[in-house]
């Protein structure tokens, strides 16, 4: 049935938002499945995204070097090479929307003095929350339709067959091209990400190793030059440390074993832990991933220098005006609408360690 047909008697929703004394434009949030949202907070930065143009997202990389230094003795033949030291990263834009819609006589009934909650703000806030859910998807995801944007899993990939801790996360699952670059062609070898497996959640294991891989993935330029990533050190304030719930858990609890004053509070560490002076957060998207074959409960380290949401110019977040729907003269409706995807500008700064499934 069409919102345009639809009558007074059918909205007895109403009742819920307008008549009940329930305190002004205020209400309580039960639509969301998720306790905490990664993704869509950094969309709705707009410092902490780039923005540009062109028909895809080109980034160049820089390969290697010319190898033209070298000790030499006196009266010596010059012999120079200009080496084959530049590729180009090229990830496709995806396309995403949200919307709302209202019977413009729902909007009538729900004017003062009888509005306790505002219709409007409320499909609005469904549309973005709507937006979160489908985004936080996408960022965790290690699968890819023909319409899907890139997910944090596949710039940060697991090797089919764990050998030894290293940079072995090459090209994601079904992606024998690459993504942005093929990191099994010549020349592209550094194009991979840092993979570890631990075997249980302590010091002398996964703590041992998160050490590792955030020292052997810090890429410091000793010639300074313009980069995508800034100036910044792999340490900055933009780098981020994300698990699931139960790995977080044995790492409080590792972490409390630290502290021989716990007082009468008997879960002092709960919300605090933090590594290298950065907080460890709880991804419950990655509770239930199934993208490691034989692994399980990652930990990924990402750079977020160098992991950056790229939007196209003027599809960054646009919302378009209510307005009236097609065939339905009653009825409004509006878009939020962003082209994007998730672009990785140097892949070995990121690292993922998961454990070995029994």
């Amino acid at each position: 049935m069409s919102l345009g047909s639809i009558t007074a008697e059918q909205l007895a929703h109403l009742a819920k938002v307008t008549l009940a004394e329930l305190g002004e434009n205020k209400w309580t949030d039960i639509a969301l499945d998720l306790q905490e949202y990664c993704i869509l907070p950094k969309l709705l930065k707009k410092n902490k995204v780039q923005i540009e143009s062109g028909e895809s997202i080109e980034k160049r990389v820089k390969t290697g070097n010319s190898g033209n230094a070298k000790m030499v003795g006196l009266y010596g033949v010059d012999q120079t090479n200009e080496g084959t030291d530049w590729a180009v990263s090229n990830i496709p834009w995806r396309h995403a929307e949200a919307s709302w819609v209202l019977d413009k006589r729902k909007i009538s009934m729900n004017r003062q003095p009888r509005r306790i909650v505002s219709l409007v703000k409320g499909a609005r806030h469904g549309a973005m929350s709507d937006l979160a859910e489908l985004m936080e998807d996408q960022g965790w995801s290690s699968t890819l339709a023909a319409k899907d944007s890139y997910g944090i899993p596949m710039w940060i990939t697991v090797p089919a067959s764990y050998t030894a801790d290293g940079f072995t996360g090459a090209n994601p699952s079904g992606f024998s091209s690459g993504i942005g670059l093929d990191s099994t062609a010549q020349g592209n070898e550094n194009w991979k990400n840092w993979h570890g497996q631990y075997a249980s959640v302590t010091k002398s294991d996964l703590i041992r190793r998160m050490r590792e891989s955030s020292h052997k993935t810090h890429f410091k330029a000793p010639v300074p030059h313009d980069s995508y990533e800034g100036s910044k050190d792999s340490y900055s304030d933009n780098y981020g440390y994300y698990t699931d719930y139960d790995t977080l858990e044995l790492l409080t609890e590792e972490a409390e074993k630290q502290n021989d004053n716990l007082g009468m509070d008997v879960a002092p560490a709960d919300g605090k832990v933090v590594f290298m002076r950065r907080p460890i957060t709880w991804v419950p998207k990655l509770d239930n991933i199934t993208v490691f074959s034989g692994h399980a409960n990652p930990i990924f380290g990402v750079c977020w220098d160098c992991m950056e949401y790229t939007f196209l110019e003027g599809e960054y977040m646009r919302e378009s005006a209510p307005a009236v729907k097609s065939g339905q003269h009653n009825v409004v409706e509006s878009f939020v609408d962003l082209t994007f995807n998730l672009n990785c500008t140097n892949r070995r700064r990121n690292f993922v360690l998961t454990k070995a499934a029994a």
